[in-house]
């Protein structure tokens, strides 16, 4: 079997699924934020001159990290989420020292079917971190 067909899994089964994609930014730490199940979510948080923030960490509903990027053009670190179940779930996301505060978001997975975001648009096919 080849390599690509693991990272081909993911785009497929979005696609299919028909999810939903929104984005979340700094203005969102601390808040409560809801989602569909299935949907796929976009964390992007400024880039920081100290380096390159942790890789994030999920408890809680089963929300898979698909990607993290730079955007240089923007100038943010880009982190690409899938919701693959229903629940509550915290993302915190660390920077590299102390000087800047860690990135926290709860996360409300709502049941398949009810889902308010936007349709799933990321320029790019998810991969893995």
């Amino acid at each position: 079997m080849n390599d690509w067909h693991p990272r081909a899994l993911g785009p497929i089964l979005l696609l299919l699924a028909g999810c939903a994609a929104t984005d979340f930014t700094e203005d969102d730490l601390g808040r409560t934020v809801e989602i569909g199940q299935g949907s796929g979510f976009f964390i992007r948080l400024a880039r920081l001159p100290s380096g390159p923030r942790q890789a994030p960490e999920v408890r809680g509903a089963l929300i898979r990290p698909l990607e993290k990027r730079v955007d240089v053009a923007s100038n943010l670190e880009v982190f690409q989420f899938v919701a693959e179940g229903a629940g509550d779930a915290i993302i915190r996301i660390a920077p590299p020292d102390a000087t800047t505060p860690e990135f926290i978001i709860q996360v409300h997975v709502l049941p398949s079917g009810k889902s308010t975001t936007a349709p799933f648009s990321s320029g790019k096919p998810p991969g893995s971190y």
